[in-house]
């Protein structure tokens, strides 16, 4: 693979891949019997600026970008995008516009009758994996009696509904109910609604903060972005693919290689 410069998510996926690669900027890798090249452009060395995009894909930016992925085959206009992902018109259109002119989406029709949808889907994925932060006000440990990993779901599911806390699972726990990609979850983690209070996590019967030997992590965003489109699977309220997804990426715990065996059978990208 050669081109002018890749991002450091497209060094990582040809890497694993066995492919070889160079860029203009200095990369390259390449790794064959009896030969082996790992090249990276020194610190002290003049770089090209990057050019800045005029909008990234995180925050309410990557919200746009997750519910093109959740509905690819759809042509969009920026008005629906926009309702869909709960952002404004302005942004809807800066995002489109940017993912248009790197050939990501391709638009059709004009004027009020211009549609837009996913040409490159998996490219989409990479670029959302690779500037999507979620802002995380607090996170908190909790140790719930249950026997085994569907007594775990099920005992925490039912606290936060009677608690009247919004919730999905995600990560390793919430991949697991969908396919068989992980063996084990020693922590169940569950983003919860931005409005939950200290109050409503202290007094769920049945669970006790626990700084070690927790079985259940509590996640709060600084909005309820993590539960957009959260799906209701056999009564249990799952977070969207794509945020599953970015949550595996980001466990330390095997993370990477369940976060690519989720892509391939769920998100088919």
């Amino acid at each position: 693979m050669v081109c002018d410069e890749m991002s450091s998510e497209a060094r990582r996926i040809l890497r694993d891949a066995g492919v070889a690669y160079v860029d203009d900027r200095g990369w390259a890798d390449a790794r064959f019997p009896g030969f082996y090249v790992h090249l990276e452009p020194a610190r002290s060395e003049p770089q090209r600026p990057e050019r800045r995009p005029s909008v990234r894909l995180t925050g309410r930016g990557a919200a746009v970008g997750q519910v093109l992925l959740l509905e690819k085959s759809r042509a969009w206009s920026v008005t629906e995008l926009a309702s869909r992902a709960g952002v404004s018109t302005a942004l809807a259109y800066k995002v489109l516009a940017r993912l248009e002119k790197e050939g990501l989406v391709v638009a059709e029709g004009k004027g009020p009758q211009k549609r837009r949808h996913v040409v490159q889907a998996g490219a989409l994925l990479d670029l959302i994996a690779e500037e999507s932060q979620t802002r995380e006000l607090g996170r908190f440990g909790l140790h719930v009696l249950a026997q085994g990993f569907e007594g775990l779901v099920t005992r925490s599911t039912k606290l936060l509904q009677e608690a009247g806390v919004q919730y999905a699972l995600t990560g390793s726990g919430a991949a697991a109910l969908e396919v068989a990609v992980v063996t084990s979850v020693p922590v169940l983690e569950i983003w919860i609604g931005a409005g939950t209070t200290l109050a409503q996590i202290e007094n769920l019967p049945g669970a006790r903060r626990a700084d070690a030997g927790a079985n259940l992590l509590l996640r709060q965003g600084g909005d309820d972005l993590p539960l957009l489109d959260r799906r209701r699977i056999d009564g249990r309220w799952l977070a969207n693919p794509v945020r599953v997804y970015l949550d595996l990426r980001n466990d330390p715990r095997r993370g990477e290689a369940q976060a690519r065996t989720y892509r391939e059978e769920v998100l088919r990208v």
